[in-house]
């Protein structure tokens, strides 16, 4: 019996040793520093209906002129140029989101003719550069687009004239969908005389566009 009871006495002695010696262990485990520092958080994702490096777009459309004396002396002869048809491209790249910058290229045309007199042509060119903010909503993109650049137009009755040559400044605001959009956009472009016996002229007005987006 004395040593039953010895043989209980070590065991548990053992046992409580062996529990110590495990408690301790991890203690110092938890207490240590981890060998690697944690991966950072993956950055979260941010999903746009917009483009997120380029974009470029066709566009046609219709539009008025501003006034000019060149105009006033074209219609005081009978002839009304307007309204105009447009055919446009433009594109950017990215900059730091939502701004972006690219090109841009609009060419327009009309003609008349009263009944007592020749057909009188016109062609007109605004291009530059551009700034276009970008800005997502639900199903779609809003693009406002601050332009600056040249213009040239070309008058004629029989043979083309010379071009006359001024600066251009406009603004396009535009809401554009997975791949058709639609925007309108306000110009001034004053341009030296068209003719030698004409006066200062002025391609500018607004225009409504109708877009078509290969990418998006």
């Amino acid at each position: 019996m004395q040593l039953l009871a010895r043989v209980r006495i070590s065991a548990y002695r053992h046992d409580m040793a062996l529990g110590a010696l495990l408690a301790l262990s991890i203690s110092a485990a938890d207490a240590a520093p981890p060998l690697y520092p944690p991966p950072p958080p993956a950055p979260a994702r941010v999903d746009r209906t917009g483009p997120d490096t380029w974009f470029v777009r066709f566009g046609i459309g219709i539009g008025s002129r501003l006034g000019s004396p060149h105009n006033d002396l074209v219609e005081q002869d009978g002839y009304h140029l307007s309204p105009r048809g447009w055919l446009s491209v433009d594109g950017a790249y990215v900059v730091r989101y939502p701004w972006f910058a690219g090109p841009w290229l609009a060419c327009g045309w009309s003609s008349d003719r009263p009944d007592y007199a020749p057909r009188l042509h016109e062609r007109d060119m605004l291009f530059g550069a551009q700034a276009p903010f970008v800005s997502d909503f639900q199903g779609g993109v809003f693009i406002l687009s601050p332009r600056v650049g040249a213009a040239a137009t070309w008058l004629w009755l029989s043979s083309v004239d010379r071009a006359a040559w001024g600066p251009a400044f406009g603004l396009d605001a535009s809401i554009v969908g997975p791949h058709l959009g639609v925007g309108v956009g306000a110009y001034w472009a004053s341009t030296s005389a068209p003719s030698k016996l004409g006066e200062r002229y002025n391609v500018g007005g607004f225009q409504l566009s109708f877009w078509v987006v290969p990418h998006d």
